[in-house]
């Protein structure tokens, strides 16, 4: 596999409308960050982004005192994993939600819906869901990956058991056998989709009708990370690495 200098480049959200013009104009916070903090200079290369998978190489061609043009060119890889990995978590804490968001969005994760359970029957406002729009979009740019999570929520618990689920589904259970082992296996398994959805309990966990309900009502494999108990978040974070890292097409030969 030849090497991608890219990811080293400094990555700019765009709106997908943008990335269909010749040029854009950057400013505001991202120029503050840009052209004043990381000091980008005229002639330097900027790797642009859509928010929806979509990559392409820019040249910044002129910085004025409020703003910066960038000249856009061809597309770029999007650095994105082939799986797409759809969380539903247990609602937690705010600063708990956005540390959440930010490690999983860094490490690939294609959506995340927040649902209500037993122990956590919290609401989040438009203005919360707004701030992990934002928390997102940052990590978007501090990794370089060219996608937005789709993130929801709060979800009744009742209509998140409703929603269909993509692909092969699972449930940490710290009961439960090896996920790594697990995850490996549904990729190898005929008729893979490419979506994996791992539901993930609040602190505490599920209760033991919310796991029977997901376990015996809708025939979802509880697995286990073969560590002590975690907190929401870091559970979130580990699963995510663990799946990502494992359920990988295998490779051609």
């Amino acid at each position: 596999m030849s090497s991608d200098p890219t990811p080293s480049l400094a990555t700019y959200l765009a709106s997908p409308e943008a990335l269909h013009e010749p040029s854009l104009e950057i400013r505001d916070q991202a120029y503050k960050h840009l052209f004043r903090s990381r000091r980008m200079a005229v002639g330097d290369s900027i790797r642009l982004v859509d928010g929806e998978g979509v990559a392409r190489s820019g040249v910044v061609v002129e910085i004025d005192r409020k703003h910066a043009r960038v000249d856009i060119g061809g597309e770029l890889p999007s650095h994105e994993p082939e799986h797409r990995l759809h969380l539903k978590v247990g609602a937690l804490r705010p600063e708990r939600a956005d540390w959440l968001v930010e490690k999983t969005t860094e490490l690939g994760v294609f959506s995340i819906t927040f649902i209500t359970t037993e122990r956590t029957p919290r609401q989040y406002g438009k203005g919360r869901l707004d701030r992990l729009q934002r928390v997102a979009a940052a990590a978007v740019e501090q990794c370089g990956r060219s996608r937005l999570p789709r993130l929801s929520g709060v979800t009744p618990w009742r209509d998140a058991l409703q929603e269909p689920t993509l692909g092969d589904a699972f449930v940490l259970d710290p009961d439960g056998p090896p996920a790594s082992a697990a995850f490996q296996q549904a990729l190898q398994g005929a008729g893979s989709s490419g979506d994996t959805t791992l539901w993930i309990g609040p602190e505490g966990g599920f209760s033991d009708d919310e796991l029977r309900r997901l376990t015996d009502d809708l025939r979802i494999a509880p697995v286990g990370l073969s560590c002590p108990i975690l907190r929401v978040e870091t559970a979130a974070v580990a699963a995510t690495a663990l799946c990502l890292l494992t359920r990988r097409p295998p490779s051609q030969s």
